[in-house]
């Protein structure tokens, strides 16, 4: 029944997306491409959360990955805010919506495969598709990976659902689903630099 809601939850957030025609229309929990997050966090929480261990700094600090969790969220389980840590104002370049599978990496595959299914159908005719798997580059062991499911737009914004596939020793070894919507200014960077 769970699974079945969530499906649901999913697929319903999805179909108003088929009227947007910029990435910034695009939501993950009320929140876009292109946003302060100052509109949703004062700059004291948002300088809190960049200095926890859970923060993700990017090569040369090009970029740093906030985690997010609310009991508010009625979507995901967390939240992935991305910037420029150089920039005052906080722009989300992308927002990232998570749910966490423990051990169970074929269940997140099942859900890419659904979520993956659906963006098909909305963006057929509007994007650029590739999947690819890769080593997940945080786990210096090699022995984490993450599989990309990527509908690229004609201005090289994106948007992504990707499975990791966590090792058990990893530091966090939890396999998770992620749904990435990002912008052309980052995707650019994020080419360059993997």
């Amino acid at each position: 029944m769970k699974r079945l809601l969530l499906i649901l939850i999913l697929t319903f957030s999805f179909q108003s997306w088929t009227k947007a025609d910029d990435i910034r229309d695009f939501e993950i929990e009320g929140m876009s491409v292109g946003d302060s997050l100052l509109d949703y966090f004062s700059e004291k929480e948002i300088n809190k959360k960049i200095n926890s261990k859970s923060t993700y700094w990017y090569a040369n600090n090009a970029y740093v990955s906030i985690l997010i969790k609310s009991k508010n969220f009625k979507t995901y389980e967390e939240i992935g805010a991305l910037f420029q840590p150089n920039d005052n104002k906080f722009i989300l370049q992308s927002i990232e919506g998570t749910f966490n599978y423990g051990s169970k990496i074929n269940e997140c595959y099942k859900k890419q495969n659904i979520i993956t299914a659906d963006l098909k159908k909305i963006f057929s005719n509007t994007t650029e598709f590739i999947t690819y798997t890769r080593k997940y580059t945080a786990d210096k062991t090699g022995k984490s990976t993450s599989k990309y499911n990527r509908f690229t737009f004609s201005n090289g914004s994106a948007i992504s659902v990707v499975c990791y596939d966590m090792d058990k020793d990893f530091i966090d070894p939890n396999d998770q689903l992620y749904l990435a919507i990002s912008s052309e200014k980052y995707m650019m960077w994020l080419d360059k630099n993997s």
